[in-house]
């Protein structure tokens, strides 16, 4: 809007290029040497996966969510995470993380999508009222609030294809890919390995939306299911086509021949042989 374009875009005083200046958000300062040293940012903007991502403008998403009372959003390690406060605490915070991160999905990019959901029973406050985001990331030492176990067959086996990967000993379900070290080539690696252990192929944009082991692998598993059922779907219409029996010829005769084909296929490879059938009888194909 027209108000924070006037806060960003500054008159030049020093006349020499341009009219007006960019106020980029970085804090920096002189030193002895006449140098600029970079100290930080103004506002809360941070760098993930190549991106400059504005934190309270995901955590306003994540507060638009059905089912969330309050949120603030830390980047911890390379990592998004979203703590939040829930409407219905007696549910189960694993799914219900899960769920708000699908939901989240359509409404930002995927470099905007927290990795990790963090539910807490409310935000803890500094002395002069804002959130304290400190507090915040010291809970994830706590055991309470510790990053989750692997529980699927599913997540037990992404973890082994991830240690392999990043070389390390032990992984945990809220591990995020891009926060080990992941990029592109390792991304086709990782989902190589994905349709060689559990046969399904993962779009690699989907991918991008569900970078944690836990993600992933409930990915994995809904993409399985949807194969299984496509399976089903069609081995039975190809049942039901089966069990439609072809009348090639009608005769007057108790001798009924039957031509079955042995894997696949159509009567219409049995026309031309069950024409030469010589005695009458009946010709029945499947």
């Amino acid at each position: 809007n027209e108000q924070d374009q006037a806060a960003q875009f500054v008159p030049n005083r020093y006349n020499e290029y341009g009219e007006y200046l960019y106020r980029s958000g970085d804090l920096v300062q002189f030193n002895d040497a006449k140098e600029l040293l970079y100290i930080g940012r103004q506002d809360n903007q941070v760098k993930v996966r190549g991106y400059r991502v504005n934190l309270n403008e995901i955590c306003e998403k994540v507060e638009q969510l059905a089912g969330v009372t309050g949120a603030h959003v830390v980047a911890e390690a390379s990592q998004i995470v979203a703590f939040y406060v829930s409407a219905a605490p007696q549910e189960d915070a694993i799914e219900q993380g899960v769920s708000l991160h699908d939901a989240m999905a359509h409404t930002v990019p995927d470099y905007m999508l927290p990795s990790r959901w963090v539910r807490v029973s409310d935000l803890p406050l500094t002395p002069n009222g804002k959130v304290d985001g400190k507090a915040l990331v010291a809970l994830l030492s706590d055991k309470q609030y510790s990053a989750s176990a692997l529980l699927s067959p599913t997540e037990q086996t992404l973890a082994d294809v991830w240690k392999v990967l990043f070389n390390m000993e032990s992984v945990n379900a809220d591990s995020d890919f891009f926060a080990l070290g992941g990029n592109s080539l390792k991304s086709v690696m990782l989902l190589e390995q994905v349709a060689l252990h559990f046969s399904v192929r993962i779009p690699i944009a989907d991918f991008y939306r569900a970078t944690s082991i836990r993600l992933l692998a409930r990915l994995i598993d809904k993409a399985q299911a949807k194969a299984s059922r496509t399976q089903e779907s069609q081995t039975q219409e190809t049942g039901n086509i089966a069990a439609q029996p072809v009348v090639v010829r009608r005769a007057q005769s108790d001798v009924t021949v039957i031509a079955i084909h042995p894997v696949e296929g159509t009567v219409d490879g049995y026309t031309t042989l069950l024409g030469q059938v010589s005695e009458p009888a009946n010709v029945v194909a499947f």
